[in-house]
């Protein structure tokens, strides 16, 4: 019964009402049973008045009940409602994070092991032989002397001191030159382990120590560079900024630094 009247509360106060006004009325007609159907208006306005303090007063505590109750009902709709864009915002968002990683996932089997290669093949290179790919920078050959390895450029900071001896614009498209491979690489690299981090192994068996360590001395040459977040990849690679003096990766930073100070000057 009590789940009926929860179910039709609506149809439950409309018949509490005609209850109320049944009984009303039939109390009112026994009670004075014994007298003729007046004619006079006052007796009727009396009776209006009765009917008013009884059946009214019964309208309106149901109304107040009927309106309390279409109150919760909009409210359950509401909160039914708040429920469902949840639950579908959280389908969005764990399909966009399903669809990254399946991005992610794909840059590392078919784009990042071809750049790998590149840049392996660019840190087997002597300066010389790196310079005299470059028609820029075929002029320079000689400077670094033809004996000097880019993979030496990345791990020792013997190796790459004569960059600073340069001119700022040389120094600058030297640089850049040197490390847009391993930058190109790193930035594909980081994006990946930030949506696949499990892909750290995979990348740490086709990437070469010094590969990566080209990685980190690019990423720090360039981390001025306006659009990259270097932040986001400095986690995501594990970059420290906090070296001293003696290693190659604080002098890339500290040259990415001057290079960008030459550039806005």
């Amino acid at each position: 019964m009590i789940g009926w009247i929860k179910k039709h509360s609506y149809w439950a106060l409309a018949g509490g009402v005609l209850l109320v006004a049944i009984a009303a009325i039939g109390f009112y007609a026994w009670h004075f049973r014994e007298l003729k159907l007046s004619t006079d208006t006052g007796d009727w306005a009396d009776f209006a008045t009765y009917l008013s303090g009884t059946v009214g007063v019964a309208a309106v505590v149901a109304t107040l009940f009927a309106f309390v109750i279409t109150l919760r009902q909009q409210q359950k709709l509401i909160d039914s409602q708040d429920n469902q864009l949840k639950v579908a915002k959280s389908q969005l968002l764990e399909e966009e994070k399903r669809r990254r990683k399946e991005l992610a996932y794909n840059c590392a089997i078919n784009i990042v092991p071809s750049i790998a290669i590149k840049l392996e093949q660019q840190l087997d290179m002597t300066v010389s032989e790196f310079f005299k790919n470059n028609e820029v920078l075929r002029r320079l050959q000689g400077v670094a002397g033809n004996s000097t390895s880019v993979r030496y450029m990345f791990n020792y900071k013997r190796e790459v001191s004569w960059l600073i001896k340069l001119d700022p614009f040389w120094a600058s498209i030297t640089g850049y030159s040197l490390t847009v491979v391993a930058y190109r690489l790193g930035v594909l690299v980081s994006d990946c382990l930030y949506e696949a981090s499990e892909l750290e192994d995979y990348f740490r068996v086709i990437i070469s120590d010094d590969g990566f360590s080209a990685i980190r001395c690019a990423i720090l040459f360039n981390k001025n560079n306006n659009g990259l977040d270097f932040e986001k990849h400095q986690r995501s690679l594990r970059i420290t900024t906090n070296r001293n003096d003696c290693s190659v990766e604080h002098f890339w930073d500290k040259f990415g630094e001057d290079v960008s100070d030459s550039e806005q000057n």
